[in-house]
């Protein structure tokens, strides 16, 4: 989900890394759902890539639902 919206938004990986203070292969781990990204990081990212942290959350916990 992550992926598609930074995707739509035209941006790399690199870009939503530095605008989220992590380092790129961190960034990748957590686009990969390899780990989980602290709340802080978490509210950067969907800032950047999402209109807004609510709507990312909203998304996810659907997509959590659909997989229950």
């Amino acid at each position: 989900m992550i992926k598609n919206d930074r995707e739509q938004k035209k941006l790399t990986q690199e870009q939503v890394a530095a605008g989220a203070g992590v380092g790129w292969r961190h960034y990748q781990r957590i686009e990969a759902g390899e780990v989980n990204p602290t709340l802080c990081t978490f509210l950067n990212i969907a800032n950047i890539v999402s209109s807004s942290p609510q709507e990312m959350l909203s998304q996810l916990l659907q997509e959590v639902d659909n997989n229950i």
